[in-house]
């Protein structure tokens, strides 16, 4: 029975120390995920910047040209 007791224990400690293994993989592949991610939302938000620079550029840009159009009417 002794010896049993001991197989047992052996195999439990065992499927103890392989589930740690799988424990400490799945931390790793969480680390690497959330580098990736903020990886992705700084691209994000540099890509929105752009964007919105754009669109104020583009919003800008027709009505400089009406102001410019008006003012050389009254020169």
């Amino acid at each position: 029975a002794s010896a049993n007791q001991g197989e047992r224990l052996t195999m439990s400690t065992e499927r103890l120390n392989q589930s740690t293994d799988r424990i400490k993989e799945s931390r790793c592949a969480a680390l690497e995920m959330e580098e990736l991610e903020v990886s992705i939302l700084e691209d994000m938000q540099q890509q929105r910047e752009t964007l919105l620079h754009s669109h104020k550029k583009a919003c800008v840009t027709p009505w400089l040209r009406v102001l410019n159009n008006i003012t050389s009417v009254f020169r």
